[in-house]
């Protein structure tokens, strides 16, 4: 059956484009278009919400189009229903409150989490969307990410939540240089006051950081003294279900 050439192509962009946002310099690169051929399928692609443009900048993501159709995708295949089992086992293994999220172009989506019985209840944090660098299972996606992509992430202007969000890109570069390295990614009081989490990254069939697995809790006693026990747990949960999703 011949290829519809130009479907082809768009399909080449959007996979492009799951790393990260990129330019479309970036994108006419990396999937061997032209610049003027690569401008016009993304024209295209953005009027159906495929693509869109990030605000004030010129770098384009996936769009709300793709992530409407993603969502429609049967239950019993998607991650958070594959996972929910896992959840569970380590909310009581830790106890404290666990969560699940997907990258969405710069940001972070929670969808499912569950929390075991304590004193101290946190918000629920499901269908929230967060700037990937204030939240630890967006620095182990962006970890993830080429050098080129996280460039384009940290030269823009990037969001504080509280007087201890990282906003340095510096700073943020060497940060995720030392999560490449631990495999694990903590964040302290940077989202929100008082809520410390920590993440490992979730990784698809094709090798690509889809989302993080996390476990977080009050700031006054979580991790306390059993920050190499919790680092343990979450790695081997994130693991177990690495392998779901091979």
């Amino acid at each position: 059956m011949p290829v519809v050439q130009s479907v082809e192509r768009a399909f080449k962009i959007l996979d492009a484009l799951r790393v990260g946002p990129a330019s479309l310099s970036e994108l006419a690169r990396n999937v061997a278009l032209p610049i003027s051929t690569t401008s016009r399928l993304l024209a295209t692609l953005e009027e159906v919400g495929a693509v869109e443009r990030l605000d004030n900048v010129s770098l384009y993501r996936i769009g709300p189009g793709i992530v409407t159709m993603a969502s429609g995708v049967d239950a019993s295949r998607s991650l958070s229903a594959l996972a929910r089992q896992e959840l569970r086992m380590l909310a009581a293994e830790a106890g404290e409150a666990v969560g699940l999220s997907v990258t969405s172009g710069y940001y972070i989506h929670y969808v499912a989490e569950e929390r075991p019985e304590t004193t101290v209840q946190l918000r629920d944090w499901v269908d929230s969307r967060l700037p990937m660098h204030l939240v630890s299972s967006g620095l182990v996606a962006l970890a993830a990410w080429p050098d080129e992509a996280l460039t384009n992430y940290l030269s823009r202007k990037l969001e504080a939540r509280t007087d201890k969000s990282m906003t340095d890109p510096d700073d943020l570069w060497e940060r995720i240089q030392q999560i490449r390295v631990d495999g694990v990614a903590w964040t302290v009081d940077e989202v929100e006051d008082g809520l410390t989490s920590l993440s490992a990254p979730l990784i698809a069939r094709t090798g690509e950081v889809v989302g993080g697995l996390n476990i977080h809790g009050p700031s006054f006693r979580f991790p306390g003294d059993r920050r190499q026990y919790f680092e343990k747990l979450v790695r081997a949960s994130a693991e177990r279900i690495n392998l779901l999703l091979a």
